[in-house]
């Protein structure tokens, strides 16, 4: 009785086994279904276990998309369109001939002769290796029993058809099938609701990831928290059962690009963060080229693949090739940055890694893994995609505000400098000014120990320096110099008179003789 979508598999391995066990001599059979309205194919195949042809074999070596059912075994291709399959996209030596359309309603089965070459095809090598985790070699021996000459028949019903191949054709033999056929069009019903219900349930386990993420985006306060989101695409997106190594988004334009991403720390230690963030500085398209040297054909591939408004690119990468690139990559953000841009070291596997750029408005979303996506992940990935790209939106708005609001408070420091200026008594004032200017650029974020003020006279070649510096008593010490001003609890200023000639502050021989000329 089918409970989930995955018990179809199991149908089509009982109608293998029941063919066989009803004198069908055939190697191998084909059920494949028509979901027409929404052009999907799912397509099954059934066949004989390895170790029934004496191959040193165990069902432990297969993959997870395979059921068993004592020596006989059935898995499910990916779907495709019907126009996929129409064309033979999955042919596998002549087990799938194309059908007559003009006869698959009226349920007559169609015959054609073919031809299985002795050394079978790549594509059926593929799948033996793909499915069953059979080495090139172990393969070969599954192949002399299924060359020459075949009957290939498929045997229509309403909802597909099931495909045969017998060394002589019996029409006796289609009607056992046409019979099993009308068994298996019930369980394609309960099938396709049990999919459908599987895909309401992961659109709606979809939707609440992304509206996540849109969440966080919607309660960004501060332009810094964007890598807080892109964190969070990291985690809703991994959080849907997707494999991968790491998640990193990119903003383009055709100067440059900066790039934000997140990956899970594995490790027991209390002290190190669960999270390693990525945050690349700005970097210019021509200077990402050159850093990353003879590689630079992954940055080529993945920018032309954007100039001509692909939705995605898949970039298939060594472990050498992967690891160098990540390094030449990190040395560069790094070097632009003038710090570690990322705390976490690259594993050192040696499996190839797969890179999905896939494209939205203002940049891509990368996601790195050790295998390829699937289309529907793809999907998916692309609509994290979309919700980052209307993130970056949000962070465009922020940044135009917190540079309005930088500009105003540079221009209120400027004034408070400026009346400083104009409140001038005496020269003695200008220590006054000096902290002031002091104190205003150390509140605009400008991290400076000391502001000197200079002041030349060309004519005699004297000048004057006031000076603003941190006030020691911070440091726990006691200024003892009787000419120092203590300006605030943060500042102190003294005056320096420097005569042509002596070295002094910040100003020398050298910067007063270029202050004459």
């Amino acid at each position: 009785e089918m409970r989930v979508t995955d018990d179809l598999r199991q149908v089509v391995a009982v109608v293998f086994r029941e063919m066989v066990d009803l004198g069908i001599e055939t190697t191998s059979a084909t059920i494949t279904f028509f979901d027409r309205p929404v052009d999907s194919v799912f397509h099954y195949v059934a066949n004989f276990c390895p170790n029934h042809a004496d191959v040193d074999w165990s069902p432990d070596r297969a993959s997870g998309e395979v059921v068993f059912l004592g020596d006989v075994y059935a898995v499910g291709l990916p779907t495709m369109t019907q126009a996929d399959f129409l064309r033979g996209a999955n042919a596998l030596d002549g087990q799938i001939v194309l059908p007559d359309l003009a006869t698959w309603d009226v349920g007559i089965p169609q015959t054609f002769e073919t031809n299985t070459v002795p050394g079978g095809s790549s594509r059926t090598l593929e799948f033996l290796g793909l499915y069953l985790g059979l080495t090139e070699a172990e393969s070969r021996m599954l192949l002399p029993p299924l060359a020459g000459r075949w009957s290939v028949t498929n045997v229509p019903f309403r909802s597909g058809m099931i495909g045969y191949r017998e060394r002589q054709h019996s029409p006796e033999h289609d009607e056992i099938v046409a019979e099993l056929a009308r068994g298996i069009e019930l369980g394609f019903v309960r099938f396709l609701d049990f999919r459908r219900l599987k895909q309401q349930n992961r659109e709606l386990t979809v939707q609440n990831a992304l509206e996540r993420v849109r969440a966080r985006a919607l309660t960004m306060r501060e332009t810094e928290e964007i890598l807080e989101v892109a964190s969070a695409v990291y985690q809703e997106f991994e959080g849907l059962g997707h494999e991968i190594g790491f998640a990193g988004v990119g903003i383009f334009d055709r100067n440059g690009f900066e790039y934000w991403g997140a990956k899970k720390v594995d490790t027991d230690e209390a002290d190190r963060p669960e999270w390693g963030f990525l945050a690349g500085p700005w970097v210019s398209l021509e200077r990402w080229r050159q850093a990353l040297g003879p590689l630079n054909w992954i940055s080529d591939l993945q920018l032309d693949a954007r100039d001509r408004g692909l939705p995605h690119c898949i970039v298939r990468l060594s472990a050498a090739d992967n690891r160098e690139s990540l390094r030449r990559s990190l040395a560069l953000w790094e070097e632009e940055a003038g710090r570690r841009v990322i705390d976490y070291s690259f594993s050192e596997g040696d499996e190839d890694t797969y890179r999905h750029v896939v494209f939205h408005a203002h940049g891509h979303l990368q996601v790195i893994a050790n295998s390829e996506l699937s289309e529907d992940a793809l999907s998916e990935a692309s609509r994290f995609a979309e919700v980052f790209g209307f993130a970056y939106s949000r962070f465009l708005e922020l940044k135009a505000a917190e540079d309005s609001a930088r500009r105003r408070a540079i221009e209120a420091a400027a004034e408070r400098v400026r009346a400083a200026a104009m409140a001038m008594n005496s020269p003695d004032d200008l220590r006054d000014v000096a902290g002031m200017l002091f104190t205003e650029a150390r509140s605009l974020g400008i991290d400076t120990p000391q502001v000197c003020i200079n002041f030349l006279d060309p004519t005699s070649g004297q000048w004057q320096s006031f000076n603003t510096n941190l006030n020691p008593r911070n440091y726990g010490l006691e200024p003892t110099a009787a000419d120092i001003y203590e300006y605030s609890e943060e500042a102190i200023t003294y005056v320096r008179d420097v005569g042509e000639g002596r070295g002094g502050g910040s100003v020398g021989r050298r910067e007063l003789e270029r202050l004459k000329r």
